[in-house]
């Protein structure tokens, strides 16, 4: 069994989420090598999550919403990126323009607020094998809350956005997968059917158990645990449950 908090490693990424992966494919193995990752600046500066898995030969579709990455360290860019506003009600049309296989190794969402929503969205043709999402590190784990569907959210700086990790580990296991590591403030998830082994043990240490899995991140600090939930900073509405959307 695999304690994944023991191998955060930064190559490319921000928070350690190069040496996850690479420690969840080895053990997991790939199939296409076809990754989708949403927000991204498409070289190797730009702290995505991918950047190190296209050294180590996957290749795949880079969407963001901003024409913003085409001028970041333009000389170092390394992929294409589609310049899209991904939202929840058109990312499923965004799958079939870019030919986004049914089954694909891994999934990025990174939007800065509503990653919940356009995750819950995606249809459920689409079946990929390890999934990165962005969640609120500030909320403590227990706490369900998500913020409420905006599709012309734009992220203003606050914390006061996204989802909690208890809320995305509900979604992900509606959804077929297994909590098994936070990088900071990225929830990973693998899917069930991959998660154990040949005799039924599971790989991967504390799965689901978004408690432990939280206290084991170190770049989570503890001033960082606390959450206002009274206030509606910038007039958003307030946060909601995630049964409200489940």
């Amino acid at each position: 069994m695999t304690d994944l908090n023991l191998f955060q490693t930064t190559v490319l990424s921000e928070w350690g989420q190069d040496g996850v992966l690479e420690k969840i494919f080895d053990i997991i193995g790939t199939t296409n090598k076809f990754f989708v990752e949403f927000g991204s600046s498409g070289n190797d500066s730009g702290k995505g999550n991918t950047a190190y898995l296209r050294r180590r030969g996957f290749d795949g579709l880079l969407m963001d919403g901003s024409e913003r990455p085409y001028n970041i360290d333009i000389l170092d860019k390394k992929h294409e990126v589609k310049i899209e506003f991904i939202k929840a009600s058109n990312i499923n049309e965004l799958f079939k323009k870019y030919n986004v296989p049914n089954e694909f190794d891994f999934l990025s969402i990174d939007i800065d607020g509503q990653d919940f929503h356009v995750w819950n969205s995606i249809d459920s043709m689409y079946i990929p094998r390890v999934v990165s999402i962005e969640m609120n590190y500030h909320i403590e784990p227990g706490i369900d809350k998500v913020m409420h569907v905006d599709e012309n959210w734009i992220w203003p700086g606050s914390e006061q956005s996204g989802a909690s990790v208890t809320a995305l580990k509900k979604l992900g296991n509606k959804k077929g997968y297994s909590l098994v590591a936070t990088c900071m403030s990225d929830a990973i998830f693998v899917r069930n059917d991959l998660v154990k082994d040949s005799d039924n043990n599971e790989l991967f240490k504390n799965i689901n158990d978004e408690y432990e899995l939280v206290k084991l991140n170190t770049d989570i600090k503890e001033q960082n645990s606390k959450f206002n939930f009274d206030k509606n900073h910038f007039d958003r509405p307030l946060f909601l449950t995630s049964e409200h959307f489940l």
